[in-house]
């Protein structure tokens, strides 16, 4: 096909993988994860060339994107492979594979439970990841189609992606991911993005490629402003980075290559700080955030190097290469794409990725915890503080998580599969969802209200760094509109990487039943005011103190899906119902002894305790800020 010049904007190939990437494609593996990923491109590329109509699930949640996901995979990963090898079968198999595509009746899920086949019925995700497809394979075959091949793909994104996006964004009438107060939802980086990567890939043909470029632009900038008020944070936790960071990062660099300009996008403080996100709370590559699909293994795409080289951020691609398993993640084609975006050259160790010991993103109240072998700490913890306003939220403010050398020890029960109630108005009725199953604080059998919101801030008390939350309004009134609930707050204190003490204060203008909850899928066993959590190799030991009289107690958490493994729940309560009362916990890696106790006066609290011979001592108020209390204790 003959070059177009009327647009403008740069020859083909001009989307994310140009012609710099391509150049890679030759570039000999040389690292222990590019062979990795080139040898899974090349097994992947063999099964996928077998069968362009494969098998997919149709009775499982959003069937139809999880298809369009195995379309791309397949699509990108045998087009890379023949532009590795030059192999005219790959590109077949490619074309087959789309022409497979040609003939899908309907691209949603949504729509097609609804009996509605109208290709303009809606704009979801399916479109958005089915238009990048298309992209990326009208790019990367561009100067090699035939006529017959090219109205092939121009027929798919004239029937389906551009009536639909146009319509679907237009002013007025668009769908509630373009609206601006759902910036923050991956739904608007991943429609908007595979739009304008379309738009971009198909300029020359498409008389409606400068609005629908004009609109993914305004699209994916909503979702990128977002960043710049949770100081880099993503509410949805870091799977969801992963998926909307993917579509905002391959728009916005296919934008500039397109366009021959820099996209101020990309030059943001934010933008940097968003990077090192994930890697915060992915410790050994173990997710550690919070929200829908909260622990499961995570593993950086490829659009995720593409940025940090964009930015100049290469001490952070040898922490993702630390991460690695991209040949394992067949949810996108990264083990193809890694092999075009990797840098292909040495970077600094990434050892000082992640930097202080405690690192509050305050825009989203999260914060982690990490001794000094970061990024591989013998021991870990991650925080939530904030508030439960967005998207794939769960109950779950105050909870915290624990790894002790990359076992992860104490958990918040998590959903790892979406039904139809995920997504209704029962969503909080789930197990998975509500506070009982979460690492906090209950207050009468219940715990926070949803939506709720926080105070979460760093402070530092007694010379150590610690994360305070308040969440007295996320809990409510309390009793009949009246507000009987006076204050509830918690205080992670960082000892050093010796351990963790958590304070908790709760006062109530009636007396209720108060406790405390941690949730392990590991191995308990309780003595007193003692308990040590077994996963794997590794140890969690544990000290519980209270200002009234309290009871350590066990239970399991009855899950959704009866095939998991039900989590073990250690209950420090008060014995009685009170007030007024104050819980100490002291979390310390391996199998050191621990103590814990708690003076309580009118005048404020002061714990103190033991990690071996490490001797601890905290004074606060009962509103857990730092309290001058005469003792003639040493503190640590």
């Amino acid at each position: 096909m003959s070059e177009s010049r009327r647009t403008g904007l740069a020859p083909h190939p001009r989307l994310y993988i140009g012609r710099p990437e391509i150049q890679r494609l030759k570039i000999p593996a040389d690292t222990p994860l590019l062979r990795e990923c080139a040898h899974a491109v090349e097994r992947m590329s063999e099964e996928f060339e077998k069968h362009a109509d494969f098998k997919w699930e149709l009775n499982t949640h959003n069937a139809h994107l999880i298809r369009a996901r195995m379309q791309q995979v397949r699509v990108v990963t045998l087009l890379i492979q023949w532009l590795r090898t030059g192999e005219k079968r790959w590109r077949d198999s490619a074309m087959a594979h789309l022409r497979a595509m040609s003939r899908w009746d309907v691209w949603s899920w949504i729509t097609w439970r609804g009996g509605n086949r109208e290709p303009e019925a809606i704009f979801d995700l399916s479109y958005g990841e089915n238009s990048a497809t298309l992209a990326l394979a009208w790019d990367l075959l561009h100067e090699t189609l035939e006529p017959e091949e090219a109205d092939l793909l121009l027929g798919m994104a004239r029937k389906w992606s551009v009536p639909a996006f146009l319509k679907h964004t237009a002013a007025g009438s668009e769908m509630w991911w373009y609206r601006p107060e759902k910036a923050d939802c991956n739904w608007l980086a991943v429609c908007a993005g595979g739009a304008g990567l379309l738009g971009l890939a198909m300029a020359e043909e498409l008389p409606e490629a400068e609005e629908i470029i004009g609109r993914a632009e305004r699209g994916v900038c909503a979702f990128m402003d977002t960043l710049e008020k949770t100081d880099g944070g993503w509410g949805e936790g870091v799977a969801y980075w992963n998926y909307g960071m993917r579509y905002a990062f391959g728009f916005l660099l296919s934008w500039e290559r397109a366009l021959g300009r820099k996209h101020p996008a990309l030059d943001r403080d934010s933008t940097r700080k968003t990077l090192r996100f994930p890697v915060d709370f992915t410790p050994y590559g173990m997710a550690c955030g919070f929200g829908d699909i909260g622990d499961a293994r995570w593993r950086p795409v490829a659009a995720h190097y593409a940025a940090a080289e964009r930015t100049g951020s290469y001490d952070l691609i040898a922490a993702l290469d630390r991460v690695g398993g991209a040949a394992e993640d067949h949810s996108w084609p990264t083990a193809a794409e890694l092999l075009a975006l990797h840098p292909h050259k040495p970077a600094p160790s990434g050892e000082g990725i992640g930097g202080r010991a405690v690192r509050l993103y305050s825009g989203i109240g999260w914060a982690r915890m990490a001794d000094e072998r970061w990024p591989e700490p013998r021991f870990y913890v991650s925080i939530r503080g904030g508030h439960t306003h967005g998207p794939h939220n769960s109950a779950d403010l105050l909870s915290w998580h624990a790894l002790v050398n990359g076992e992860r020890v104490v958990w918040s029960c998590t959903n790892h599969e979406y039904l139809d109630t995920t997504f209704s108005d029962r969503r909080w009725e789930l197990a998975e969802m509500r506070p009982d199953t979460k690492n906090t604080i209950l207050i009468g059998g219940v715990g926070m209200r949803q939506p709720g919101e926080t105070v979460t801030e760093q402070i530092e008390v007694a010379g150590h760094s610690c994360i305070r939350i308040e969440a007295t309004q996320a809990y409510g009134a309390g009793d009949f509109g009246r507000q009987t609930i006076m204050f509830v707050g918690r205080l992670f204190v960082w000892l050093d990487g010796v351990g963790l003490a958590i304070l908790d204060s709760v006062e109530l203008a009636h007396p209720n039943r108060i406790e405390t909850r941690i949730h392990t899928a590991g191995g308990t066993a309780l003595d007193g005011s003692r308990a040590v959590i077994r996963s794997g190799r590794s140890i969690l030991s544990l000290a519980f103190a209270c200002s009234v009289p309290a009871v350590l107690a066990e239970s399991l958490a009855a899950l959704t899906n009866p095939n998991e493994k039900p989590a073990r729940v250690i209950r420090w309560a008060a014995r009685g119902l009170e007030c007024r009362a104050a819980f100490a916990t002291v979390a310390a890696p391996g199998s050191e002894d621990v103590f814990v106790e708690i003076q309580a006066s009118e005048e404020g609290l002061r714990v103190e305790g033991a990690i071996g011979d490490r001797r601890i001592g905290i004074p606060v108020s009962w509103r857990l800020r730092p309290c001058d209390l005469r003792s003639e204790q040493k503190h640590a």
